[in-house]
């Protein structure tokens, strides 16, 4: 019976390897081009770039990239996942930063980061002049559309504010 124990455990740690090759096996998408903006105190919720691969036999998971931290599911805390959104409720200056989302099923395992910047207002200004969102009406419509308000839209209390700011 002791005969057998080696063989065993070297059967458990080639088990242990095979499993931690697969997620480093995680295919690398890179960064995201677009950076999730919001001012500090407002609520920022950011998108998984791969939502477009999401279905329901994929597991989606948030890591913070400069600790390696997995961000929690528990909707109490401040920062927190909810499936393929990370929620900022509200967002902080030391949130700025990368996080990663990754998707994962059995066979297939894919990430891509995102940028997150939580800024300070402009003095003596409601918004910061180095991210506003720039768009002009064009005809026939004359209408400007609240970028990412979808994601957003299940607050009851919301509300959207529009400001028009000089053009340099």
């Amino acid at each position: 019976m002791l005969r057998h124990l080696p063989v065993f455990t070297l059967f458990i740690l080639a088990l242990m390897c095979l499993s931690v090759g697969k997620t480093e096996l995680c295919i690398n998408e890179g960064v995201e081009f677009d950076t999730e903006f919001a001012s500090i105190g407002e609520p920022l919720f950011a998108v998984c770039p791969l939502n477009f691969l999401l279905n329901e036999n994929m597991n989606v998971t948030w890591i913070r990239n400069d600790t390696q931290t997995e961000i929690t599911s528990d909707r109490q805390e401040r920062v927190h996942q909810d499936q393929n959104i990370l929620k900022f409720v509200p967002a902080d200056l030391n949130d700025s930063g990368f996080y990663q989302c990754i998707l994962r099923n059995s066979t297939y395992c894919i990430k891509k980061i995102v940028r997150v910047e939580v800024f300070k207002n402009d003095d003596a200004l409601c918004y910061k002049d180095s991210v506003k969102f720039l768009r002009k009406a064009k005809p026939p419509l004359f209408t400007i559309q609240c970028p990412k308000q979808d994601i957003y839209g299940n607050y009851k209390n919301m509300s959207v504010r529009w400001f028009k700011v000089p053009f340099i």
